[in-house]
């Protein structure tokens, strides 16, 4: 996956949305934020739903998280909206869109 995604890649996870919300950068932040998942779930999967162009180099996208957790076997699901803008053909920012859809 790291190879669709730019080196100085930026996303901040927004209260309501993640246990712990914080920023993550570059490869390392991306793979930090999915080893804060495997440390208690199991099964993680993104399911894009829909994408649009919002704008050049900017795209709406919306997706659903799915998880079980590692302890409890309960299956979680989250849908999920943000905009991601692409720089020299690769991520490099994900903002997560409120359920109102205002951003971060």
């Amino acid at each position: 996956m790291l190879e669709y995604v730019h080196p100085e890649f930026e996303m901040t996870t927004l209260p309501g949305q993640a246990a712990e919300p914080q920023t993550y950068t570059g490869h390392d932040g991306l793979r930090r934020w999915f080893e804060t998942f495997y440390e208690v779930m199991d099964e993680i999967a993104i399911e894009p739903a829909s994408y649009e162009e919002v704008e050049p180099n900017r795209v709406l996208l919306e997706f659903t998280l799915r998880a079980r957790g590692q302890a409890s076997g309960i299956e979680v699901k989250q849908d999920a909206r943000a905009i991601a803008t692409i720089r020299d053909e690769k991520l490099a920012h994900l903002e997560f869109l409120l359920d109102d859809g205002s951003g971060s």
